[in-house]
């Protein structure tokens, strides 16, 4: 970028004030101009410095010039210019979503027909995510550490157990947490890759719950419809955005769906949905699925990768269990009665609500 002379004096010329003026000013112009080139010629009158190298935008630039960074206005995001796609500038905790990599599998790691829980319908497995199909035996759950994304640790590997079977895996968000995007706008992204000829496309949606607040269906599809045809929901659920076909391939690909406006009458809970649609599945053939995000905002932003303690404490505060196999104290109390006892127990954080006991083998108790 040239710099520009504001004049040029000659041997025995008088010096003014108002040539110095002029001088400083222009240095000053200068500068900035060179400091941030991108943004074109700075004000040095401007009252602040942080005001001049950010651009006011009413919508994302076209990308072209790595490292130009911008305010859009319209989203109250600042962003940034990578050369070949403009983003939002990440932040911390900006996923409504809990446990998005599948690192947290308290339940256990690989979930089948005979597993306790088992692959069934409406059956949390992976930590905060609900396993739907429109059968029994439909998938065999697992976690993934293998075949993942650059970056990544881990995945939720959907294993095809049986023929012609529609199957998907839902997450709900709590109204504390929903409140974000009710009524405004949601940005979701997921990666995911497939293995066989059959899983040829996945659907995505974002979902919302109009009933009372946190006492959601979880059982989100009242009929699963024929091939191409979006489930059927329950009362109360509402798909805030059209469901289409996203091509899978054998390499995992990013897929987004942005600036979706939550905007059904009375939602109180907010959820994703992703599923295979169609009708002509092959038993052996596989689906991986992970950094599943929903944000605030028009666009999506790089996944946020939350630390593991962070992740793992998020999905205590809705369950939490005893590491299966191993043998832990659960707590100190007494037998009341020949069949009963009663311990007090810490749990690691606060739960949601009042929690249940389910066990899953009572011959591993011991008093």
């Amino acid at each position: 970028m040239a710099l520009a002379a504001v004049k040029t004096f000659v041997t025995g010329e008088v010096l003014y004030a108002a040539d110095l003026n002029s001088l400083n000013t222009n240095i000053l112009n200068n500068s900035l101009s060179l400091i941030s080139p991108l943004t074109g010629n700075l004000n040095a009158n401007s009252k602040q410095l942080t005001n001049l190298l950010l651009e006011v935008l009413t919508a994302n630039p076209t990308a072209a010039n790595a490292g130009r960074v911008f305010y859009n206005s319209t989203d109250d995001q600042v962003g940034y210019d990578n050369g070949s796609r403009t983003r939002q500038i990440p932040m911390l905790g900006k996923n409504l979503l809990i446990n998005g990599d599948f690192r947290v599998w308290q339940r256990g790691i690989a979930f089948t027909n005979t597993t306790t829980p088992a692959n069934n319908d409406d059956t949390y497995l992976a930590d905060r995510w609900i396993f739907l199909a429109d059968g029994a035996d439909a998938c065999d759950v697992s976690r993934e550490i293998v075949t993942v994304p650059t970056g990544s640790w881990s995945a939720i590997l959907l294993d095809v157990e049986s023929n012609n079977r529609k199957f998907g895996i839902l997450q709900v968000i709590e109204q504390k947490d929903a409140v974000r995007v009710i009524g405004g706008r949601a940005s979701f992204q997921f990666k995911a890759r497939v293995t066989g000829a059959s899983l040829t496309a996945l659907r995505a949606a974002i979902l919302s719950w109009s009933g009372g607040a946190d006492a959601v269906t979880s059982d989100v599809v009242s009929a699963w419809a024929a091939a191409g045809t979006d489930p059927t929901l329950a009362a109360n659920w509402t798909y805030e955005n059209v469901p289409t076909n996203l091509a899978m391939t054998t390499s995992y690909q990013t897929f987004r769906i942005e600036n979706i406006a939550i905007d059904t009458a009375s939602t109180t809970n907010v959820a994703v949905f992703i599923w295979q649609d169609l009708t002509t599945t092959t038993v052996g053939d596989f689906a991986y699925i992970t950094d599943v995000q929903l944000e605030v905002g028009r666009a999506c932003t790089d996944f946020d990768v939350r630390p593991f303690a962070i992740e793992e404490a998020l999905s205590q505060r809705f369950a939490w269990s005893k590491t299966p196999g191993t043998a832990k104290s659960l707590g100190e109390g007494s037998a009341n009665t020949t069949t009963a006892w009663q311990a007090s127990h810490a749990f690691p954080c606060t739960m949601r609500v009042a929690p249940t006991l389910t066990v899953d083998d009572q011959t591993r108790f011991a008093v």
